[in-house]
């Protein structure tokens, strides 16, 4: 199972990291293709069954376009994976400010 952990760079007002967190999580948990009218919601189920390697580098490019299409209020610095010995995986996203909103 993964376990998504997120970082802002910037100062955000607490408030509005609130709400932030709440839109991420709940298009983390979500699998794509499972909400009528809006099938790009949520991230690839595929993603599932990847070795390690393509783990990450799919994860993290789902995330990135994730985050630019739903949540247009931060944009995605990095991504970082820690994998336990239970087979789970730890996912930080580390989030700023995105450039293309100007003021919050």
């Amino acid at each position: 199972m993964n376990e998504f952990q997120f970082e802002f760079l910037d100062e955000v007002d607490k408030s509005e990291i609130k709400d932030i967190l709440r839109n991420l999580n709940n298009i983390f948990r979500l699998s794509e293709g499972t909400v009528p009218l809006i099938r790009s919601l949520g991230l690839s189920i595929d993603n599932v069954s990847k070795i390690p390697v393509d783990l990450e580098n799919d994860i993290a490019t789902d995330i990135v376009e994730k985050v630019e299409m739903f949540e247009s209020r931060v944009s995605v610095s990095s991504v970082d994976f820690k994998h336990t010995q239970d087979g789970d995986t730890k996912i930080k996203v580390y989030l700023e400010r995105s450039g293309d909103s100007g003021e919050w």
